[in-house]
């Protein structure tokens, strides 16, 4: 079955947002901005996703999962970024593995969300974590 060329449209648009953001992650300094490229083009991708007929919808989630997945990482890498420039002591580590269970519990909060099609709440759980 063919899209309409609305929706394929929106979806391009969105997956170019996060192949900038994919551009942008190679290089740190552009790290912050890589990351709302991510945000931005996942917001697209999830706004559309309940638009589109099974097959497309089905094939999109999966893309989405690894966006999600490259997302979280470009999210980690600016927590440690912006923890290792504050004068914040240096523990032993513990804060981080914290920060890292309260971010995948965001994640899977936003995927459960996402089935249930509370796409905004999904989209803010995904940003948030």
């Amino acid at each position: 079955e063919e899209l309409d060329s609305g929706l394929k449209n929106r979806v391009s648009r969105a997956e170019d947002l996060l192949a900038k953001g994919r551009d942008q992650a190679r290089d740190p300094s552009k790290a912050r901005g890589a990351y709302e490229c991510y945000c931005r083009g996942l917001q697209g991708l999830l706004d559309v996703l309940p638009l589109l007929p099974a097959p497309h919808s089905a094939k999109l989630r999966l893309r989405v999962d690894v966006y999600l997945e490259e997302a979280e990482r470009l999210r980690s890498v600016l927590d440690v970024d912006g923890r290792s420039s504050s004068s914040a002591p240096k523990g032993n580590g513990d804060g981080r593995a914290s920060k890292r269970e309260e971010g995948e519990a965001l994640l899977k909060e936003g995927r459960e969300e996402e089935s249930r099609g509370n796409l905004d709440v999904a989209y803010e759980r995904y940003c948030t974590g």
